[in-house]
Parts: C-alpha cells; structure tokens; sequence
C-alpha cells in the first residue's frame, strides 16, 4: 500500500488489549482518561470507563466503543455490485465517534484501477459542515501517483485528481486544540463524499477500488484525540474493488 505523506498531531499510541487488572496493579496506572483503572495504553475503549474490558466480537475494540469510517452507500452500484460505466460514481463516507472527542481529524483514500482505467476527474467534497462540529479550517487535498510518489493535483491541491491512481486526504481541523473544538462524541453521519466522473463505456470488465491511505507519523491510520488523551485508530471497512459494467 503506497503512502500519503501528510503532518498530522501525535500523541499517545492506543494499543488494544483485553487485560484483567488486579489491584496490585491498578497503582501502576500511569495514564487513565477515562478512570477506570486499565492504562490508556491497554484500554480497549480509553475514552469510557469499561474496568471489565468486554469485547463480544473479539474486533479488540470494547463493547459500545466504537470509532470507525466505512462506506455508508455508493451511488452508481449495480444490483450485481459492480459499477456502471458511464456515469458518475460517489462514495459517501460515514464517520462513527462513540465516546471520544476529537480535535484533528485527517483520514486518506487510494482511488485506483488495477488494469490502469483512467479517471478524468476524482473529487472529495465534505457533506457537513465542519464550522457547526466546532473546527474553524478543513481541507480536501488531492493528489496523483506520478510512477514514484504522490504529488499535488495538476488541477491544484483542492482538486479534482486526474490518472488511474490518486490519493485524497479529507480532513477537519482544530489548529488550537480547544476541547470545545472537536468532532463531538456520539456522531455518526456521512461526512465527505467522493466522486468519479463518469468511465467510458470501452473500460467495461475492468476494476476499480478504493481504500485507505495511511498518513504518517508512524504510517498509521488515525485520528488525534482531545488534548491529553489516548489517539483513536479508527477502523475502515476496505479494501472494496468494483467491475465496471455497462
């Protein structure tokens, strides 16, 4: 997987875990947000007070936890779950925030085809509107695979992408860090969309797919957190591929 090289705040690495404390060791907490006697460091849901650490579904993150980005519907999908040719394609992307707050949000998406389709145009555009979530700046930044590395769009950074391979990074930020700032817990709604002009009809059988792309530091798939706490790893439900169909 290819990676999207984009500053974003670094904090404290969430490692999930189910770990049963003793008392002997709840002394040794050092970093707790969310005082239930398990490390932020081990907390499978550092921001809600779970001591018992319950994970039904073993997905390592705890029961009635969840922080997650999916694709919520793809407009353009075919009963067959290809995508037609000829006309554009949207994915809306759902952001789910339980129990955390949120102050820098920045997530990366691969646009790509694997027998090289070209797109004439990839576009993300953000569906809310990030000043009434509380963060004063956002930005949509599109760039295109030139053989080496990822660069600017050559339509510039705000878009659209050109080419077979393309990488947007969708974000909201809080450049004060203010907690009154932040994607509030308890949100789950689509945030962004991302659009391909429609493929020529001669591309039919061919694929295309999306995915994440990691931004660093550390190369992870992340969003920071509220000043002081724990980063949340969202999950992603991808990769996803599509045939294009006529």
């Amino acid at each position: 997987m290819k990676s999207l090289h984009i500053r974003i705040l670094s904090c404290v690495t969430v490692l999930v875990a189910v770990f049963l404390i003793t008392p002997a060791l709840a002394l040794a907490v050092e970093g707790d947000w969310d005082d239930d006697g398990i490390d932020d460091s081990l907390d499978n849901c550092p921001y809600m007070a779970n001591p018992n650490q319950l994970d039904s579904d073993g997905d390592g993150i705890g029961d009635g936890c969840f922080q997650g980005i999916r694709i919520d519907r793809v407009v353009g999908l075919t009963p067959s779950g290809g995508v037609r040719a000829g006309t554009p394609i949207t994915f809306d992307i759902r952001m789910t925030n339980e129990k955390a707050d949120c102050y820098n949000v920045i997530n990366g998406y691969r646009i790509w085809s694997p027998e090289g389709i070209p797109f004439t145009a990839v576009q993300g555009t953000r569906l809310q509107p990030w000043w009434d979530i509380g963060w004063p700046e956002s930005f949509n930044q599109h760039f295109e695979w030139d053989g080496a590395s990822y660069v600017p769009a050559a339509a510039g950074i705000g878009g659209p992408a050109v080419g077979s391979d393309v990488a947007l990074s969708l974000s909201g930020v809080n450049f004060f860090g203010g907690c009154s700032m932040h994607l509030p817990e308890w949100f789950d709604d689509v945030a962004y969309n991302i659009t391909i002009e429609p493929i020529d009809h001669q591309y039919a059988g061919g694929t295309i797919c999306i995915d994440s792309t990691y931004t660093p530091p550390g190369n992870q798939w992340k969003w920071a957190s509220a000043v002081g706490g724990p980063d949340v790893f969202p999950s992603w439900d991808g990769p996803h591929c599509y045939e294009v169909v006529s």
